[in-house]
């Protein structure tokens, strides 16, 4: 069997991980305070992270423009119901018109 040029050398990454992974697990259970850091500073990054997340940019233009959609549809209404009024004659002619008075005002009071 022809050795390879680095045969006494096969597993040595295996050893220095073990290593190494053996002294950070020492290090963890000898100071526990260590293991509460970490939390810690993880938690903190995870809460930032949500806050930047929270403040990103709003939707663009498209969304702008169906919100001015929206509040054009309102103004109208706001404005008809402002303007809204009834003969009194066509009043007394509708069952229960007291009643659709009543939530025309509360819908003013909404706007205002």
């Amino acid at each position: 069997m022809k050795m390879h040029r680095f045969g006494s050398q096969r597993g040595q990454s295996t050893v220095e991980y073990v290593v190494i992974v053996t002294i950070f697990l020492t290090a963890f259970m000898a100071a526990p305070s260590v293991t509460k850091q970490l939390q810690t500073v993880f938690a903190n990054k995870a809460e930032s992270y949500a806050f930047a997340v929270s403040i990103s940019d709003p939707p663009g233009s498209r969304a702008d423009e169906k919100v001015h959609e929206v509040t054009d549809k309102i103004d109208k209404i706001y404005n008809f119901l402002n303007d809204f009024e009834l003969p009194d004659d066509i009043k007394e002619k509708i069952p229960g018109y007291e009643s659709v008075e009543k939530f025309i005002k509360k819908i003013k009071k909404l706007f205002n």
